[in-house]
């Protein structure tokens, strides 16, 4: 179920870098938040709790260097309030996303004495969440540190919200359809919308709309399992963040009630919690 020029220039960045990492590299005793910088290292996935302490204290991103200025205002996930706050932490701090994309965990720690303990913390919730969450889908999820005091460790496009979403619909006889919402747009009226059931098979096509206060969010989609139009609330919160999650009842039009589960509350849902 459910990516100069050589010579002087390249010496004249080589020094820049290392006299920036004396300021901002993992070791650093503060966090400066004025600015955030690309390291020269990716993190690499977790796909156990077991690799989470190793990632955390041997991992190569201990030994990233920040090779280029990140505008923070360019990245789209930390325009939201808890992120702005999160950024302006004078402590040890790391932000934990699960990969692929599709995976809808992520965690930030902050106000610990080290990088290595901050990204431990972040590495070892999001990982324990997608290590549940694999279990009821075909998919396998990871996590890794996206980023780490000042420095990102992935590709600033990852920091793009998704626009995709696991989501199931639930026909309340025991049988169910599993799969991906696919969306283009976060906010605003009658965007389209679709589902892809698990085996990559186009089942849903419609459109919804949504707010950020989560006012007259709706929904309202045709799928070849349902007679007629399903429309209904969205009730789904954090659209805008790695963690969306919700849940939607609705009926076709013979009467049959359908609900549909979204991201982060299908793992409650399926374990009747």
């Amino acid at each position: 179920m459910w990516r100069f020029t050589i010579g002087n220039f390249s010496m004249l960045l080589a020094g820049g870098a290392l006299a920036v990492l004396s300021l901002l590299g993992p070791q650093s005793a503060q966090a400066q938040h004025q600015e955030l910088f690309r390291s020269n290292i990716n993190s690499a996935a977790v796909t156990t709790m077991g690799d989470v302490e190793l990632e955390a204290y041997t991992g190569q991103w201990r030994y990233g260097v920040p090779v280029s200025r990140v505008d923070p205002k360019a990245l789209e996930i930390f325009q939201n309030v808890p992120f702005t706050g999160w950024l302006k932490a004078n402590n040890h701090r790391a932000f934990a996303i699960g990969t692929p994309s599709s995976c809808p965990y992520s965690w930030r720690s902050t106000a610990y004495p080290t990088a290595e303990m901050a990204a431990e913390e972040a590495l070892r919730f999001c990982t324990e969440k997608v290590l549940r969450f694999n279990q009821h889908q075909t998919e396998q999820c990871g996590c890794k540190l996206a980023m780490v005091n000042n420095q990102l460790y992935v590709d600033p496009n990852e920091l793009s919200v998704p626009r995709i979403a696991p989501a199931l619909w639930d026909f309340g006889n025991g049988s169910m359809v599993a799969g991906l919402l696919v969306y283009e747009r976060i906010f605003g009226r009658n965007n389209p919308v679709q589902f892809v059931d698990s085996g990559g098979q186009l089942r849903c096509q419609g459109t919804y709309s949504a707010s950020a206060m989560l006012i007259d969010n709706s929904f309202k989609v045709n799928c070849d399992f349902a007679s007629g139009v399903l429309k209904g609330k969205v009730g789904v919160k954090n659209l805008q963040s790695f963690n969306p999650h919700g849940e939607a009842v609705v009926k076709d039009n013979n009467g049959n009630q359908i609900r549909l589960v979204v991201a982060k509350s299908i793992l409650d849902y399926l374990e009747g919690k």
